[in-house]
């Protein structure tokens, strides 16, 4: 289960403030302070955020979601489904893009209406959910305490 509190806490410490890059990790057991002002690609941040959370995924928004599907995880029909829990503040998902031809996927986390993410031209950050919901392949719900 993650520590929901604790992601939030981490989000508020690293948002705006670290860029994106492409292939850039954290490593898992660092402190938020030792990475403030880093570039951190997409799965690289959501590993190292629900690491800290008390949830280990590998690396690669592809591998995360293989991960979650052998994990047996409570997946929706589909991104839109998110729409009932759309300001839920006790719930958190994670949702998958495709990988491209060049292998590049994406992966971010949905909390109260708002993605969690690191993104190209802007790093760690929130959008509303709905912007990615034409690239969503999977979401899942993740246990939260």
């Amino acid at each position: 289960m993650v520590d929901l509190s604790k992601l939030l806490k981490l989000l508020y410490r690293t948002e705006n403030v670290c860029p994106y890059k492409l292939g850039a990790k954290w490593p898992l057991k660092s402190a938020s302070q030792e990475c403030i002002g880093k570039p951190v690609d997409c799965s690289g941040y959501i590993r190292w955020l629900l690491d800290r959370c008390g949830v280990t995924l590998p690396d690669g928004s592809q591998n995360q979601w293989a991960w979650e599907e052998a994990r047996g995880g409570h997946r929706l029909a589909r991104y839109g489904d998110l729409s009932y829990a759309q300001h839920d503040p006790t719930r958190l998902f994670i949702a998958f893009k495709r990988a491209t031809k060049s292998g590049h996927g994406h992966v971010w986390l949905v909390h109260d209406g708002q993605t969690i993410e690191s993104y190209g031209n802007h790093g760690v950050g929130r959008r509303p959910w709905k912007r990615l919901e034409r690239y969503a392949a999977a979401c899942y719900e993740v246990p939260v305490a």
